[in-house]
């Protein structure tokens, strides 16, 4: 009697187990800077966790404001506005154009890659069944990617420490289970989306349109709709402040796929800085891992996607999946419709790939 009643019990201590939720693993949130941005930024440290980003993002903000008013209104003493925010920037090192992104006085908030649906729709068809970690330049990019191919890590990379406090400002409501307001966003400097050509101090009147160019607007407000269903399987999320060519890596997935616009044109990546990139996309510490890089043609809807990999102890391998005949835009006043290679096509393996956007495609 006593050995069934001892069974019985153990089999109810069993069942008790089973039937308890499992625990979830605790999503992450950091913000990452780069060895070259701490260059520029010495007050900043190489990691913050997530309590910490409230603090510095602030104390950033305080920071710029000073010599963005100055710069934009051209403002006496702004010179040593710009000293104090950073020794590097507005000197020989950084253009005067590169130094307002880096300081966060021209933010480019609004997503002009026109085919990213498209592009992201080619990549989850490419890689079916095949966990991936995604990284993106820009803001509204990775929206789009985890709604269009899921992500287990989630990582936005920019120089400009702006765009990823936007991001942070999302993020974070997310994580305290609040809807998102688009009108609660704080935007300051923006680039791109004026109503004039002045750069305004703060943006009025944010919806989710502030965000991406009218051809693309309807799935914009898709993926910001979706994203929130998406957020909970996302198991790290990080934002790295640094250059393309400088980024950090790390996969917790067989494929990394990394959107970086038009980025490594020769007028933002050299071709040194290229290379360093190909090795950084495909650390010698992870084996087997792929990143899957796509290219978008600036203000364009034509676009690339390149795999990398690299067998043991060998140098980065490029293939194209697929690629357009990519022209100038008829933003490039100084090149309109010349026609151009980029630097991955220049060491891919596939000398004819497929055409990616083709004729008439709708989507899904």
């Amino acid at each position: 009697m006593f050995s069934i009643r001892l069974f019985a019990a153990a089999c109810a201590l069993l069942l008790t187990f089973a039937c308890q939720p499992r625990k979830t693993e605790k999503q992450t949130l950091n913000l990452v800077v780069s060895d070259k941005l701490r260059e520029i930024f010495p007050q900043l440290k190489p990691v913050y966790v997530q309590e910490e980003l409230p603090g510095i993002l602030k104390k950033m903000t305080d920071d710029a404001e000073p010599a963005c008013r100055g710069l934009h209104n051209q403002l006496p003493g702004r010179f040593e506005a710009f000293k104090k925010l950073s020794p590097e920037l507005w000197t020989k090192k950084y253009n005067a154009y590169l130094s307002e992104i880096i300081a966060g006085c021209y933010n480019f908030f609004t997503m002009n890659d026109l085919s990213v649906k498209r592009a992201f729709t080619m990549v989850r068809e490419f890689y079916p069944d095949v966990p991936k970690d995604c990284y993106s330049v820009g803001f509204a990019q990775l929206y789009f990617m985890e709604t269009l191919i899921g992500c287990r890590k989630w990582t936005a990379l920019d120089i400009d420490w702006r765009i990823l406090d936007l991001h942070h400002q999302v993020l974070s409501r997310y994580f305290k289970h609040e809807p998102l307001k688009f009108n609660e966003l704080v935007l300051r400097w923006s680039a791109n989306f004026a109503d004039e050509e002045k750069i305004r101090p703060r943006e009025e009147g944010i919806t989710v349109d502030s965000f991406c160019y009218w051809p693309t607007r309807p799935d914009c407000r898709k993926a910001f709709e979706r994203f929130p269903r998406f957020f909970p399987a996302i198991r790290a999320f990080e934002l790295q402040l640094a250059f393309l060519h400088d980024i950090s890596v790390q996969p917790l997935s067989p494929v990394s796929v990394v959107h970086v616009s038009n980025a490594t044109d020769p007028g933002y990546t050299s071709k040194v800085q290229f290379e360093q990139l190909l090795n950084s996309l495909v650390p010698v510490t992870a084996k087997n891992h792929r990143a899957v890089v796509v290219y978008h043609s600036g203000g364009s809807y034509q676009f690339a996607i390149y795999e990398v990999s690299r067998a043991e102890g060998a140098s980065p391998v490029v293939t194209t999946k697929c690629r357009d005949n990519f022209a100038w835009s008829k933003y490039y006043k100084d090149r309109p419709g010349v026609k151009y290679r980029t630097y991955f096509d220049n060491v891919s393996v596939e000398k004819n790939p497929r055409v990616c956007t083709g004729a008439g495609w709708e989507g899904s």
